[in-house]
């Protein structure tokens, strides 16, 4: 690689790393001068430390965690250094916001693939969003290190190196299932038998390799996230949470099962995989389609979530304001319907009112999905 080359690269990657840090202290600062008691009580921090200590104590996970465990283990792993760092608040607040810097670069790296001069707005444009600081410092959840794993899985798919991209997505699938979805797609691109068979071997072998424990010693906690992620039946029965229209028509009183869902999702999935595997759809735009099928059928989202939806788009945003300052308006928007369903904002007819705003973010992504549909790249 050339010099200079590799200077940019170096100073583009300190850049990020001094804006992400320059977007989040402040905030950090803020929190801990307004010292709220309620903070953290109301944030999932007692859960990542039930998971996280059973682990450093040499226990299992979905059988001796004091709470049910509704994840896959690899997450958890990945929520030991900040434990083991003090676990103060602020070492949570920094670990999940380094992962937002950690997946700027590869996006970054990504984006250059394409058009190297819009490489590091783009990156930016990541790596200051209101999905990941509000994510990261106002809500301390882990969903910041999803979008890594798919990032890589992506990056990986555009140079064609079809193994480490199956690598990428086994091991994000026992992060958070959401990477699974772009298996089919790998396997699809991959340009002979024998690719194929080492697409399988490597992103079955690491989800195996991380989960084998688990089947054999704990196997009815085990499954227990997998119903749910796919139907969302809780394991302690809780209702099903997330801010997707269809949750929120449950709350108004029309319920439609959660089966009804997935098998429109895993048949909108099926025609995507469908029409790259016939070379009717470039392989990177049936990426994003799968990805962005669930901000649109999914019903158990969160506003961390976005944060996927926020790295598909920004490769088709570059060069063109008014995408550019849409990603940033769903920031909001979405995060209004966060604190709607939190309770902390009153809107006429709430469960209504709820019903309608998460139709405008579906209606967003509906445009979208033609936009990538179209071929557009």
């Amino acid at each position: 690689m050339h010099k200079a080359t590799e200077s940019s690269i170096r100073q583009a990657i300190i850049c990020l790393f001094i804006v992400n840090l320059m977007t989040v202290i402040p905030l950090m600062l803020g929190y801990e001068m307004l010292a709220n008691p309620d903070r953290e009580p109301l944030s999932d921090l007692h859960l990542f430390r039930d998971r996280t200590e059973t682990i450093i104590s040499g226990e299992l996970l979905y059988r001796d965690t004091d709470n049910t465990t509704a994840t896959p283990p690899g997450i958890n792993y990945l929520l030991i250094p900040p434990l083991l760092l003090g676990d103060e608040m602020y070492t949570w607040e920094l670990w999940f916001t380094m992962f937002t810097f950690f997946t700027s670069i590869i996006l970054y790296f990504l984006l250059r693939e394409y058009e190297p001069r819009l490489a590091l707005p783009g990156a930016l444009l990541y790596v200051t969003s209101p999905f990941a600081w509000f994510t990261s410092i106002s809500m301390l959840q882990d969903d910041t290190i999803v979008p890594f794993f798919i990032a890589c899985s992506a990056l990986f798919m555009v140079r064609n190196r079809h193994a480490a991209a199956s690598f990428w997505t086994g091991a994000g699938t026992m992060v958070k299932m959401f990477p699974a979805l772009a298996a089919p797609l790998i396997l699809l691109s991959a340009p002979a038998l024998r690719d194929k068979i080492w697409v399988i071997l490597i992103g079955f072998g690491v989800a195996l390799l991380i989960s084998a424990p688990f089947l054999i010693f704990a196997t009815d906690g085990f499954v227990t996230f997998l119903e749910f992620y796919l139907l969302g039946q809780a394991p302690d029965g809780r209702p099903l949470e997330g801010l997707s229209m269809w949750r929120f028509l449950g709350l108004a009183g029309v319920n439609i099962p959660g089966w009804v869902n997935l098998i429109v999702l895993l048949g909108a999935e099926g025609l995507v995989w469908y029409l790259v595997g016939r070379g009717r759809l470039p392989k990177m735009n049936g990426f994003a389609l799968t990805f962005l099928l669930l901000f649109i059928l999914y019903p158990k989202l969160h506003f961390g979530y976005y944060l996927i939806l926020l790295l598909l788009l920004i490769p088709w945003s570059l060069g063109n304001w008014r995408r550019m300052a849409s990603l940033f308006l769903i920031a909001w928007f979405s995060r209004a319907i966060h604190l709607g369903w939190r309770g902390r904002l009153a809107w006429p007819q709430h469960e209504w009112g709820l019903v309608a705003l998460s139709a405008v973010v579906i209606l967003y992504c509906l445009w979208w999905a033609r936009v990538i549909a179209s071929g557009e790249q």
